[in-house]
C-alpha cells in the first residue's frame, strides 16, 4: 500500500536507504528494509511511496581494509545468510568514492550499467568472454592480463579481443602490470572521458565483428582440413 506523507514540504521527499518496517503474521513477527534511497515527488499535494522494494531481514554493514600489494586478499562476509543478491559494495578511495553496481537480474537491466562504467577489470587466470564483448560493445574498454608464459586460452580471450580492436594498452603481462595499470586509470580518468564512441567503434569495425570475413575463413579452414585428411 502506498505510505503517505501529509506534513512534508518541499520538491521532493526521500526514504532513505534502511529505512526499517515491520509486519505481524500469525503471531510471527518480520523485519523488512529499503536497500536504496528512494526519492518521490508529491502528487496532488501528498507525497505517497508506492512500488517500494522491500527485503526481508535488517541491512548489514561490514568494512574491509584493501592491502594493493596482496594479490591473493580475499574479503569473507562473515554472516551465512547474507543475501548476496542485494550486495552493494562502496570503495573508499578517500576523497572520492567509487560504487561497484549491485547485481542485475534481467539483460535489460544489466546492459545500461556500462554506461557507469569508465572501465573494466578482467578476471585472471579465468578471463571473460561474453563479458568482455558486450563491454566493448558498450563502449567500456576492459584491462586484461596476457598469459605469455602457459599461453593458457582461457585467460587469454580478453586478450584476443583486444589486440583485434587495437586496444593494445590495456592489455598487462603480469599481476604487478595489471594493479600498477588500474590504479593509474583511477587516478587519470581523464585519460578514459569520451572513450565509449571510440571503443565501441573499434569494436564494431574490428575482425571480431566482421562475420562475412569469418565465415570465408572459417569454411576456408574447414576446406583445408578436408583436403589434407588421409583417407
Amino acid at each position: 500500500m502506498p505510505t503517505p506523507l501529509h506534513n512534508a514540504t518541499g520538491s521532493s521527499v526521500t526514504m532513505d536507504k534502511g529505512t526499517t518496517f515491520s509486519a505481524t503474521i500469525d503471531n510471527t513477527d518480520y523485519s523488512f528494509v529499503t536497500n536504496e534511497d528512494i526519492a518521490m515527488s508529491p502528487q496532488d499535494g501528498v507525497y505517497k511511496f508506492q512500488n517500494v522494494t522491500l527485503y526481508e531481514g535488517t541491512l548489514v554493514n561490514f568494512k574491509y581494509t584493501v592491502d594493493s600489494t596482496d594479490v591473493d586478499q580475499r574479503f569473507i562476509i562473515p554472516n551465512i545468510n547474507a543475501d548476496t543478491s542485494t550486495l552493494k559494495v562502496t570503495v573508499n578511495g578517500g576523497a572520492t568514492e567509487s560504487i561497484i553496481l549491485p547485481y542485475s537480474d534481467t539483460y535489460t537491466e544489466h546492459l545500461p550499467d556500462y554506461n557507469k562504467i569508465d572501465i573494466a577489470l578482467d578476471t585472471f587466470p579465468y578471463s571473460g568472454t561474453t563479458t568482455s564483448c558486450e563491454s566493448l560493445m558498450m563502449g567500456v574498454p576492459v584491462l586484461t592480463i596476457f598469459d605469455n608464459v602457459r599461453h593458457y586460452h582461457s585467460q587469454n580471450v580478453t586478450t584476443s579481443l583486444m589486440k583485434n580492436c587495437g586496444l593494445d594498452e590495456y592489455i598487462t603481462t603480469s599481476q604487478e602490470e595489471y594493479i600498477n595499470k588500474a590504479v593509474y586509470f583511477s587516478k587519470n580518468l581523464d585519460k578514459l572521458h569520451n572513450l565509449k564512441a571510440d571503443v565501441r567503434q573499434s569494436f564494431v569495425n574490428s575482425p571480431i565483428c566482421n562475420y562475412t570475413e569469418f565465415v570465408n575463413e572459417f569454411e576456408e579452414k574447414l576446406y583445408t582440413v578436408y583436403k589434407k585428411h588421409k583417407w
